[in-house]
């Protein structure tokens, strides 16, 4: 299986611009945001999730009640074991 850390950000916005965490959720959907829910996982208030799935490529969409009509997502393929943190970014 591949263990995922990673964090719910939103960034951007007129100068200074800022760059928060987020709460909410991270659903992993296979290989595009249109394909199967593999696995969710809340995000806690400093914007930090983990969860396992199957190695292969996801696309990581998160999702708040904070944030409306922004589509926040970033795509990753994962490894056996441990990988890389992943960012889902919400540019405003």
């Amino acid at each position: 299986m591949a263990v995922v850390t990673g964090e719910f950000r939103k960034i951007g916005g007129p100068p200074p611009g800022i760059d928060e965490p987020v709460a909410g959720r991270i659903d992993a959907h296979r290989e595009s945001r249109h394909g199967e829910v593999v696995a969710t996982a809340p995000t806690a208030s400093d914007g930090t999730f983990r969860m396992t799935l199957p190695p292969g490529s996801y696309t990581f969409v998160g999702t708040s009640p904070t944030i409306v009509g922004i589509i926040c997502a970033t795509t990753a393929s994962m490894h056996p074991g441990e990988n890389a943190p992943v960012r889902v970014l919400c540019l405003l």
